[in-house]
C-alpha cells in the first residue's frame, strides 16, 4: 500500500478511538463495541469526514483507513470485557477505489492480533455515494467469504438502502437515528421501523436501534422486534474502556418493569414455542463438509441444519435438498469437497428468517409464510441459537394460539374478553411509573332502544362501536376489549398523548370525543325515518313508565393512571380497586352523559355533554 506522509502519520497518532457498547436488547448482554474515531483538536480538521475525504483526495485512504484499522483492532483485543463480543468498524467504501488496494491485509492482521474474523463487523453506510456497486460488492462478498461480518448503518437515512441491501446480503442492520427519535411517540415512524424490521428478519438479519436515548424508545423498539440497541441511554461512548461491561443491566431492569407490551417470556408465546422447538444439533464453521453429509444420510436427519459461527451465532442453514445433486452424481463427492475447498461449505449455506424467542407467534409466521423457500424459521435466545420451529410445529403453535384466544373472545364483536382485560390491568398495575389512560365506555339509554327496535338492531350497534375503537386501535396502539352487553374498554399508552401534562391528557380527551361524535353520527342511520326526525323514541323505563329517551350516545369514564402523579400507596394499585374506580367514574359519566376524567385518586371531573366542546369542570 501507499506510503503515508509523516502529515498523515501524525494525524493517526491524534486520532484515538472511544467504543459504544451494543446489547441484546432483551437481556443487556453485549454483542459487540462499535469503534468511533475521536480526537480532532490539534488536527486542522473540524469533522470525521473531512480527514477522509483529504484522504481520498490525495489517494490515500486506503493506507489510512489501514492503520486506523490496526489501532482499534489493537484496542478490542485488549478490552477485558470482550467475551465473544464483536467490533463495529466504520468502513468507508471508498478504500475499494483506492489504486493501492490488495485485499487479504485484513486477515493478516487479525492473524497477528489472535482475533477471529467473525468477531469484526464492518458497517457500511449508504450516506456513502456508490460509484461502483459491483466493485462494492466484490468486496463485501470477499470479506464474507472470510467469515468477516457486514453491517448497514443508517439504514433509511437515503434513497440507496434497499439496493444496498440487496447487494450486501448484511448479518445487520442498524436502523438510522432518525427513525429512532420519538419512535415511541410518531406512529408513522413506527410503523416505517416495523416494516424495516420485518424485512431484515424475513432475510435472516439482526437489526440494532441505533441512537435510543430514552426509555420510552427503548420499549417502542423492543416492541416492533429490534434486536439490539445502542445508544446513550445504554451508555455513552468511551475513551475510558474501563467503564465498559459485558452485561447492562439497565436494559434488564427496563424488561423486568416492562409488563404492559407482552414482550417478556411471561404472558407471551416464548413456553409453547419453546415446547415445539426441534433443537437441532448445529454444525460448527470449518467442520468438514463430509461430516455434513453423513449427517444427512441418518435416516433419522433433519431436513435443516443450521450453521454457527465460533461465537455461537447463527450464519444460515444447509439443506438436505442441496447436497443431492452431488450424491446422485458420479464424481458428486469430489466436486463437493473441491468447492468445500474454496467456500466454506461449498457455497450451499442459505439465509432463513430468524426471530427471538420473545416474538408473537403470529409474527413467526407471518415470517414464514413471506419466505416461500424457507422451511421453517430459526429462534434465537440472547442472541444465540436456540433451535428451530418448521412448518408443522409453526401452525400448531398458531392453531393453540387462536384457540386460547377464541375462548376469551366475546362472541358478538371477537374482542378480547375478561380474561385479556384482568392481565392488562395487572399489568397496568405493574408499570403504574408510565402513563395509561384507562378508558370505560357505556351506551347510553341502550335498554330502551333494544326494546324499541329489537335484539338483533342491538347486536348491530354494538358491532358499530366496536369496529369504531377497532379503527382507532390499530392506528393508535390501543388496547381494546369487550367487557360485556354495552360496556367497552380501551387502555390508551403513553405515547399516543405524545405529551405529559394538561397537553397529553388534552390529546387522549380530542381522541375520546372523536369517537363519541363519530358513534354519535353513524347510529342515527339505524333508527326509523321518523324517530330520527323526532330526535329521540318512546320506550318504557326500569319502573314501567313510557318515556322520551333521546338518540343512542356514549359515556366514557377515564383514570389516567400513573405513580409519579402522586398515587398513595401501592395497595390502591390492584386490578380489583382499578375497576371500582372505573365503575364509579362510569356513573359519573353517564350522569353528564358524556365524560368523566380522574388522575390518580384526585376527585373526578366531569365534563358537559358530547355533543357540546369538551371542557374540564370542578
Amino acid at each position: 500500500m501507499n506510503p503515508l506522509s509523516e502529515f498523515w502519520i501524525s494525524i493517526i497518532g491524534k486520532l484515538c478511538f472511544a467504543l459504544q457498547p451494543i446489547v441484546n436488547i432483551h437481556s443487556g448482554a453485549v454483542y459487540g463495541f462499535e469503534a468511533l474515531l475521536r480526537g480532532l483538536e490539534g488536527t486542522g480538521f473540524t469533522a470525521i469526514h473531512e480527514v477522509f475525504d483529504a484522504a481520498f483526495a490525495e489517494g490515500v485512504l486506503y493506507a489510512l483507513d489501514y492503520r486506523l484499522r490496526e489501532k482499534a483492532l489493537t484496542l478490542f483485543r485488549d478490552l477485558d470485557c470482550r467475551n465473544g463480543g464483536k467490533l463495529f468498524y466504520n468502513l468507508d467504501n471508498r478504500v475499494a477505489e483506492m489504486p493501492d488496494y490488495s485485499p487479504g491485509n485484513t486477515m493478516l492482521l487479525l492473524e497477528r492480533l489472535g482475533l477471529e474474523p467473525s468477531s469484526i463487523v464492518f458497517e457500511v453506510s449508504e450516506r456513502h455515494e456508490f460509484s461502483d456497486y459491483d466493485a462494492v460488492r466484490k468486496v463485501l462478498a470477499q470479506y464474507k467469504s472470510q467469515d468477516f461480518r457486514i453491517a448497514l448503518d443508517d439504514f433509511g437515512a437515503g434513497f440507496s438502502g434497499l439496493q444496498l441491501l440487496y447487494f450486501a446480503e448484511p448479518d445487520l442492520l442498524k436502523i438510522d437515528r432518525f427513525f429512532i427519535d420519538g419512535i415511541d411517540a410518531n406512529p408513522r415512524k413506527r410503523l416505517f421501523a416495523e416494516r424495516i424490521v420485518s424485512l431484515a428478519h424475513l432475510m435472516g438479519v439482526h437489526v440494532v436501534a441505533e441512537g435510543v436515548e430514552t426509555e420510552r424508545e427503548f420499549h417502542a423498539c423492543r416492541k416492533i422486534g429490534c434486536d439490539l440497541v445502542q445508544g446513550y441511554l445504554i451508555a455513552r461512548p468511551t475513551i475510558d474502556v474501563t467503564l465498559l461491561s459485558e452485561r447492562y443491566r439497565l436494559v434488564g431492569d427496563l424488561v423486568d418493569g416492562d409488563r404492559r407490551n407482552n414482550v417478556g417470556r411471561k404472558g407471551t408465546d416464548a413456553e409453547p414455542l419453546i415446547s415445539r422447538l426441534n433443537p437441532i444439533k448445529p454444525v460448527r464453521v470449518g467442520e468438514p463438509i463430509l461430516d455434513v453429509l453423513d449427517r444427512f444420510r441418518l435416516e433419522d436427519a433433519p431436513a435443516t441444519i443450521p450453521v454457527l459461527d465460533n461465537n455461537g451465532e447463527c450464519m444460515g442453514v444447509l439443506h438436505e435438498r442441496d447436497f443431492r445433486k452431488f450424491v446422485y452424481s458420479p464424481f458428486g463427492i469430489s466436486l463437493l469437497k473441491h468447492a468445500a475447498s474454496t467456500e466454506p461449505f461449498a457455497g450451499l449455506l442459505s439465509r432463513v428468517p430468524v426471530s427471538d424467542v420473545t416474538a408473537d407467534i403470529r409474527t413467526i409466521q407471518e415470517l414464514f409464510l413471506a419466505s416461500s423457500l424457507a422451511e421453517g424459521v430459526v429462534v434465537y435466545e440472547d442472541g444465540k441459537y436456540l433451535g428451530f420451529l418448521d412448518a408443522r410445529s409453526i401452525l400448531a403453535a398458531a392453531s393453540e394460539k387462536d384457540l386460547v384466544d377464541a375462548r376469551d373472545q366475546n362472541p358478538l364483536t371477537k374482542l378480547p374478553g375478561n380474561a385479556r382485560l384482568d392481565a392488562f390491568m395487572g399489568e397496568a398495575c405493574e408499570n403504574a411509573g408510565i402513563v395509561t389512560y384507562l378508558c370505560y365506555f357505556d351506551f347510553n339509554d341502550f335498554k330502551p332502544f333494544n326494546d324499541r327496535y329489537g335484539f338483533r338492531r342491538g347486536d348491530r350497534v354494538i358491532l358499530l362501536f366496536a369496529d369504531i375503537l377497532r379503527d382507532y386501535a390499530s392506528r393508535n396502539g390501543w388496547f381494546i376489549a369487550h367487557i360485556g352487553g354495552d360496556d367497552f374498554f380501551a387502555g390508551i399508552p403513553f405515547q399516543v398523548a405524545e405529551c405529559e401534562g394538561p397537553a397529553g391528557q388534552w390529546k387522549t380527551e380530542s381522541l375520546l370525543r372523536e369517537v363519541l361524535d363519530r358513534f354519535a353520527g353513524s347510529v342515527v342511520s339505524f333508527y326509523d325515518e321518523k324517530d330520527r326526525v323526532n330526535g329521540w323514541i318512546e320506550a318504557m323505563d326500569r319502573s314501567d313508565n313510557l318515556r322520551r329517551f333521546p338518540i343512542l350516545s356514549v359515556s366514557v369514564g377515564v383514570l389516567r393512571l400513573c405513580v409519579g402523579d402522586g398515587l398513595p400507596g401501592d395497595a390502591f394499585l390492584q386490578p380489583e380497586n382499578l375497576g371500582e374506580v372505573l365503575a364509579t367514574l362510569k356513573k359519573k359519566a353517564k350522569l353528564s352523559r358524556g365524560y368523566a376524567y380522574q388522575e390518580g385518586i384526585v376527585p373526578a371531573l366531569t365534563t358537559t355533554p358530547p355533543l357540546e366542546p369538551i371542557t374540564i369542570m370542578e
